[in-house]
């Protein structure tokens, strides 16, 4: 009865010890990768256009303007900083996909450059 006892002890000690890892992030999907790192890339260039002097467009980014882009693009894509940094760090392991992510973003850009032509 006692090793019993024992043995159902160590099964539900090991249960709740891997019940108490943290969960692994994964990786967005290519699509949603493609429709955030557009929103990325059209709020760090409009926050270089909101620097003072905007008439003379200067590399350095508004940090203030571009954290609050930043939380918004999150919030529309329903994700957090941390999946954001996920996703992003797998995509750099396998640069195929995010290549083929950038190539899918062409067509998108190339209407919306015309739209505003």
């Amino acid at each position: 009865m006692m090793m019993r006892r024992q043995s159902l002890f160590v099964i539900i000690l090991i249960i709740l010890l891997g019940a108490c890892k943290e969960k692994e992030v994964g990786h967005l999907s290519p699509a949603q990768m493609q429709g955030l790192l557009l929103d990325i890339h059209l709020a760090e260039s409009y926050s270089m256009s909101l620097r003072p002097d905007s008439n003379h467009r200067s590399p350095e980014k508004n940090m203030d303007s571009l954290a609050v882009f930043y939380q918004s693009i999150f919030h529309k894509h329903h994700i957090s900083d941390t999946e954001y940094r996920a996703s992003l760090h797998w995509y750099r392991e396998h640069p195929e996909l995010l290549d083929s992510v950038y190539t899918n973003m062409i067509p998108t850009l190339t209407q919306m450059g015309a739209k505003y032509e």
